[in-house]
């Protein structure tokens, strides 16, 4: 069992939901940990044309950040698959600002996509 987010479409036509999730760094906040971003994921078809997720991150300053790792678009698959990324580039994370995640499902003729959990992985500096 597990608890997710269902995004589903009757029409004929690809039809869209953006999901955004505000994601507030710590005032202390250093850096990323290995694979910053997870998520576990799922669609009922195998073809991008009949539903498909899209991920996009924005930094502390509102651009976009390059993802590494699993793709970012027309992401599918027919059975729960967890999808890890990295950032590239020179993104600003400023501590104590507020990151951008954006999801987009999209889903057409009964399909739909279902979206599991979401990690992001700070790295944790500890004191002695």
């Amino acid at each position: 069992m597990r608890n997710f987010y269902d995004w589903s479409s009757t029409r004929s036509t690809l039809q869209d939901y953006g999901v955004l999730l505000r994601v507030p760094l710590s005032s202390d906040f250093s850096r990323w940990g290995s694979a910053p971003l997870a998520l576990t994921y799922r669609t009922t078809s195998s073809s991008a044309l009949d539903s498909a997720l899209a991920v996009q991150v924005y930094d502390t300053a509102g651009a976009a950040v390059t993802l590494t790792g699993s793709g970012t678009a027309s992401l599918v698959s027919t059975n729960w698959v967890a999808s890890t990324w990295g950032f590239s580039g020179s993104p600003t994370w400023t501590a104590g600002g507020e990151m951008l995640i954006k999801l987009t499902c999209a889903a057409k003729d009964g399909a739909s996509v279902q979206v599991g959990p979401l990690s992001v992985r700070f790295a944790e500096m500890l004191s002695y």
